[in-house]
């Protein structure tokens, strides 16, 4: 009598890893895509407060505050970060002070984050889903 010795797995066998690897994936997908989300967000947030900081260094130097003085702040920012290749990064200026500071994604992705001087606080806004808008969080004023 020949034992036969088996080798290799069955088609049950394999259809279970299968299974099981397919809501493995279907789990950390979309919390892979969250990670990236709210790493941007983070990198948006640091170029906002250097920009913040150089325009705020440009007012201490001047003395005023313009959209043009503001501008040329952040072009020295734009000009020479690494964040330019992700983002870029405007300024609104009223009444001799700092409005808003926002940044666009330039690479396709969606959003884009907005400081509000007023009030302090950062804001993801979606242009895929509009009213899906996020606050994060704040940043002292300084006026």
């Amino acid at each position: 009598m020949s034992k036969r010795i088996s080798q290799g797995f069955t088609l049950v066998e394999v259809m279970i890893v299968v299974a099981i690897v397919a809501i493995l994936t279907a789990i950390a997908i979309p919390s892979y895509g969250n990670h990236v989300q709210k790493n941007r967000f983070g990198v948006a947030r640091a170029m906002i407060m250097a920009g913040r900081q150089d325009i705020m260094s440009s007012k201490m130097v001047s003395g005023e505050l313009t959209q043009a003085s503001a501008t040329a702040a952040l072009n020295g920012i734009n000009s020479t970060s690494d964040y330019k290749k992700h983002f870029d990064l405007t300024v609104r200026v009223a009444d001799g002070k700092l409005n808003s500071l926002e940044a666009k994604p330039n690479d396709g992705y969606d959003g884009r984050v907005i400081y509000t001087a007023a009030d302090g606080k950062f804001e993801y806004i979606s242009n895929k889903y509009p009213g899906a808008a996020r606050s994060m969080k704040s940043l002292p004023d300084t006026k």
